[in-house]
């Protein structure tokens, strides 16, 4: 790869997928980063209850959660892909369902992973449900959106001798 290979925009993120089999309950997710709720099938998790999160994304309703400093970089490339492909997207709000596309084009953080949670039921035949939900584990910013207790103090009963 030469030099100006690596200097073009290529979009990568590690992705951890969960797939949950028919009727098997997805598990509760927690932010790496804070460890606070980020998914529950069961309960309700307040978006966004963790600094790390940056979308939440549904594959039949699109985003559930983006966070503000990525709406505009989401709302450009969704213009963008549907004036490219518009026998394939009659709106930009089209796009949302084809989070691979956007991901493509944005560029979701600086250390971004994505959970992705697939769970499989039956409704008049086989369907399957997924959530992607991206975190940034390192921002510029982090500090300021971290409050006391988020994750990076001392384990519990450990000291420092």
């Amino acid at each position: 790869m030469s030099e100006n290979d690596q200097s073009e925009s290529v979009k990568s993120y590690t992705v951890v997928s969960i797939e949950c089999g028919l009727g098997i309950v997805p598990p509760d997710l927690h932010c790496p980063r804070t460890g606070k709720p980020v998914f529950s099938e069961e309960a309700d998790v307040e978006q966004p209850d963790s600094p790390f999160v940056t979308f939440i994304h549904h594959n039949e309703c699109g985003f559930l959660f983006l966070r503000e400093d990525i709406q505009r970089a989401f709302d450009e490339a969704r213009e963008a892909i549907a004036a490219a492909n518009p026998d394939e997207y009659e709106t930009a709000d089209d796009v949302d369902q084809d989070l691979e596309s956007l991901l493509e084009h944005v560029d979701i953080g600086n250390v971004p992973l994505i959970y992705e949670v697939s769970s499989k039921d039956m409704a008049c035949g086989p369907v399957t449900t997924t959530v992607h939900i991206g975190f940034d584990l390192w921002t510029f910013e982090e500090e300021e959106g971290m409050e006391e207790g988020d994750g990076d103090d001392e384990v519990e009963g450990s000291e420092e001798e």
